[in-house]
């Protein structure tokens, strides 16, 4: 009789309690249903049972099969043709031409509303603050500007679309070329490889001016620069491919400074690096602020760094009637009154609540003061405000909760799309689109297949590699998932529940992790350069 695995039993306990978690909060908005009354516990603990003995074999299954893999080079002709001399320049030539048909019936791309946002910033529509991170802001204005002088705001739109493509295709490329460099077995180079080529979404994101592509595909650079630098000395990849991370997205300066602090605890060898590059970046990030300073552009609000509270505030007021001073206190910080805060709250969404939040120095003390005081009175409250805000990452029927699969429209909102630029996409392509999108649709609702397409799935899928990293003594490969799983953190942070556009760098990144665990490179990629 074989022994079971306390590394998958564990792992399998830890899926099936986010199983019936997400079931209870997806149906009944808070998990009271999984323990009020005998029938309720009873079904809750058979339910638990059956899903824990369903992971264990799954997951079982799965670790024999990645077991077994071991052939890594490309034997036919076509793998050779494809994976071996240059492939790199064969795989980027794949992905550009397999995504023609979208550049064309999409024309210029998709716009979406934080890149017009961003345009109505750098044209100064709106005023300007590193709400949205001010170099991807300054090089879409460029664009824009240049396709204006040239031939109009369609042709300056294409102009970004076209390059950030064009960066797409060749990350994609240098991505998988990695994944074989480092015998990542033949079967999972070719899964992952049709992984980023079959799915049209990864074409429309590249293809839609929005600051988000840029950071998945600089976070796919990053990574792989990350585990060269874990096991060589090659230092200079890893802090140039931070720097883009950094200035891209607001929470990139976290991720890099957290992986250094934490891969630095369990690596003697590069602790002293580490600190130094820690202090680096530190001072870059100083120095950006300074810069923003001096050119009178303002820091996001502090507002964007407190979903979390805000949402529990607003579930407390909404559930229970506030004393005279939590009034006092909760009207101080909030632009409108509490009835409707009670009207607004959006569980799975927390910008109709942050918006109105306006703390100032004086306010936002005495806030945290009552935040904290509330908690202690009716924590179930903050629990469930929290589940609720965040469940769609670790509940794979979970869909989508904004902005469906991609962007595919040019945005319409008056509030960004002031009138000023005259952005479109051809009429005589409408139908091809509507094509696109429908059956886009009809793929994600096969059973089984959709679940491909929520952020969930992906979560599961991290966890069980992190799962067989340990299963196979691999340990040391958990600090190479830091940054993913830190990006992951940053999801249940975020505004959104199950959201798209914040999971893709997670999405993306998963494929590599996958290759460096199961890879059968002797050298521990010491031989890359």
């Amino acid at each position: 009789m074989q022994k079971i695995s306390k590394n998958i039993l564990l792992t399998s306990l830890l899926l099936s309690l986010f199983v019936v978690t997400g079931y209870a909060v997806s149906n009944y908005h808070n998990i009271n249903i999984l323990y009020r009354g005998i029938k309720n516990i009873s079904l809750t603990i058979l339910a638990f049972v059956v899903l824990v003995i369903a992971f264990y074999l799954l997951i079982s299954l799965i670790f024999h099969i990645l077991d077994k893999s071991r052939e890594v080079k490309f034997t036919s002709k076509l793998g050779q043709f494809i994976f071996e001399k240059h492939a790199i320049l064969k795989l980027f030539l794949i992905f550009f031409i397999v995504g023609i048909p979208i550049l064309v019936i999409y024309y210029p791309g998709p716009i979406h509303w934080d890149g017009l946002q961003q345009l109505d910033y750098f044209y100064g529509i709106h005023e300007w603050t590193n709400h949205h991170p001010v170099v991807p802001t300054i090089i879409m204005g460029l664009f824009v500007k240049l396709g204006r002088f040239l031939i109009n705001d369609n042709f300056g739109a294409f102009l970004f679309n076209f390059v950030q493509y064009n960066f797409s295709c060749f990350v994609f490329a240098y991505t998988i070329n990695f994944l074989h460099q480092i015998k990542t077995p033949k079967w999972l180079v070719i899964s992952i490889f049709l992984f980023f080529l079959i799915n049209p979404l990864w074409y429309i994101h590249a293809y839609t001016l929005v600051k988000d592509t840029y950071f998945y595909l600089f976070f796919m650079l990053y990574l792989i620069a990350f585990i060269k630098y874990l096991y060589s000395n090659s230092k200079w990849p890893f802090i140039l491919s931070a720097i883009p991370l950094i200035l891209f997205r607001n929470n990139g300066i976290h991720i890099v400074i957290l992986t250094l602090i934490i891969v630095g605890l369990f690596r003697k060898d590069k602790r002293v690096l580490n600190s130094i590059l820690v202090l680096f970046f530190a001072c870059f990030q100083i120095v950006y602020n300074y810069t923003l300073e001096v050119f009178n552009i303002p820091q996001s609000n502090i507002r964007e760094m407190l979903s979390v509270p805000i949402q529990q505030t607003a579930r407390y007021i909404k559930k229970y009637d506030l004393t005279k001073e939590e009034l006092k206190v909760y009207q101080s910080v909030f632009i409108i009154s509490m009835d409707e805060i009670k009207k607004e709250y959006d569980p799975e969404l927390s910008d109709p609540i942050k918006f109105s939040f306006y703390a100032e120095k004086d306010t936002i003390g005495p806030y945290f003061e009552m935040w904290l005081k509330d908690f202690f009175k009716h924590p179930k409250v903050y629990f469930d405000a929290f589940l609720e805000n965040y469940y769609g990452y670790i509940y794979p029927p979970k869909r989508e909760f904004k902005d469906g699969l991609a962007w595919f429209i040019v945005v319409k909102n008056e509030m960004v799309n002031t009138g000023y630029f005259n952005f479109k996409m051809l009429n005589k392509f409408k139908p091809a689109r509507d094509f696109v999108e429908e059956n886009i649709q009809n793929v994600r609702e096969l059973p089984v297949i959709e679940f491909l397409f929520n952020t969930g799935f992906y979560t599961y899928v991290l966890i069980i590699m992190l799962s067989y990293a340990i299963h196979k003594n691999k340990k040391e490969y958990i600090l190479v998932a830091m940054p993913i799983i830190l990006a992951l953190a940053f999801c249940f942070l975020s505004p959104v529940n199950a959201y798209i556009r914040y999971m893709n760098p997670i999405i993306v990144t998963i494929p590599i992790l996958i290759g460096v665990i199961t890879n059968q490179n002797k050298d521990k990629f010491t031989n890359l350069k």
